[in-house]
C-alpha cells in the first residue's frame, strides 16, 4: 500500500488514517512533496513509538533524515517547535520532555564499534528512551539493533522523497 501525503491535506489525513501503527507500518512507502510532508511523515512514526525503539534512519546526503527525525521528535516528546538538529559533528543530541528522552546519533562519521561505543551508544539506546539513529548501514551491527528502518529516496524532482518503513 502506498500512502501520498499532499500539502493540502497532510496532518488531518495521516491523523484520520487509523491502519497506520507500528505493527502494519512495516512494509509502507509514503511519498513526500517536501519537507513539511517529511515532518508529518516523521509526526506519524514518533506518535506511535515506544521507549527503548531504536529507529534507523537511511538515506543520502540531504536526503532528509534530519527532517524526519524532527517530526518524530516532536510527536514523541509531544512539543511544538524543537531544537532538532543535525548531530554530525557532536555524533549525538539529547532532547527531552519531562521523563521522555530522544536520543538522536549519527553515525557519518563513526568508524567501527569502539568508535560508537565510546558515545555511549549502548548505555543510552537501553535507557528507556528513544534512539535515533541516522546513518545505521555503516555499522552492521547497529543495523541489527534497529526496531524499524526509515530509507529515504530522493523522488522524481528534487524535493520530493519517497520514504519506505521496513
Amino acid at each position: 500500500m502506498v500512502f501520498v501525503v499532499a500539502s493540502a491535506f497532510r496532518r488531518d489525513s495521516f491523523r484520520r488514517d487509523s491502519r497506520f501503527n507500528m505493527r502494519n507500518a512495516k512494509g509502507r512507502v509514503f511519498h513526500s512533496a517536501g519537507v513539511e510532508d517529511t515532518v508529518a511523515i516523521g509526526l506519524e512514526i514518533g506518535a506511535k513509538l515506544k521507549d527503548n525503539y531504536i529507529v534507523g534512519l537511511i538515506g543520502e546526503l540531504g536526503a532528509g533524515k534530519t527532517v524526519i527525525a524532527r517530526g518524530i521528535v516532536r510527536a514523541f516528546l509531544g512539543i511544538g517547535d524543537d531544537p532538532v538538529r543535525s548531530p554530525t559533528f557532536a555524533i549525538m543530541n539529547v532532547y527531552s520532555s519531562g521523563e521522555k528522552k530522544v536520543y538522536h546519533f549519527d553515525l557519518y562519521r563513526i568508524k567501527d564499534m569502539n568508535d560508537l561505543e565510546s558515545t555511549g551508544y549502548r548505555e543510552f539506546s537501553a535507557s528507556g528512551g528513544v534512539s535515533l539513529v541516522e546513518w545505521p548501514d555503516r555499522l552492521k551491527e547497529v543495523l541489527e539493533d534497529c526496531d524499524i528502518i526509515v530509507e529515504i529516496r530522493e523522488g522524481e524532482d528534487g524535493n520530493s522523497r519517497v520514504i519506505s518503513v521496513r
